[in-house]
């Protein structure tokens, strides 16, 4: 994917919209959404959109049977050593999860660990995340 030069984003904002496109998918499962404040950051939106896009709706798709639904978005707040201007953020979720057997092909383009008839999807939207 091309990357556009680094500007000013709004996550909050970002978040918002991106929860206004997933509103359909939000309201379908129930789900709860926690979102906590968030700054400014230097980012290419674009990118930064389809993120939150593939990992929030991830986090709705993979969900447990009678379980409600719910997602946080947060600051990390876990102190670091780095010196230069990184913000790191969490997005967490009670979904179901994969086992860590599964991380490096669940993270590879086209890799699926459920059959389509269980979820839709490609299997490119977490590999698309790391790029």
């Amino acid at each position: 994917m091309r990357s556009h030069p680094f500007e000013p984003v709004d996550l909050q904002k970002l978040c918002n919209d991106v929860l206004i496109d997933l509103e359909f998918a939000i309201e379908d499962a129930a789900a709860r959404i926690e979102l906590k404040p968030l700054p400014f950051i230097e980012a290419d939106a674009s990118q930064l959109r389809q993120l939150l896009q593939n990992l929030i709706g991830n986090a709705i798709k993979f969900r447990r049977p009678d379980v409600p639904v719910t997602v946080c978005i947060e600051p990390d707040d876990t102190p670091t050593t780095k010196q230069d201007a990184e913000f790191t953020f969490l997005i967490r979720d009670n979904g179901i999860g994969f086992d860590e057997k599964h991380r490096d092909r669940i993270f590879g383009i086209f890799q699926r660990l459920h059959a389509k008839h269980a979820y839709s999807g490609s299997g490119i939207g977490v590999a698309l995340c790391l790029t």
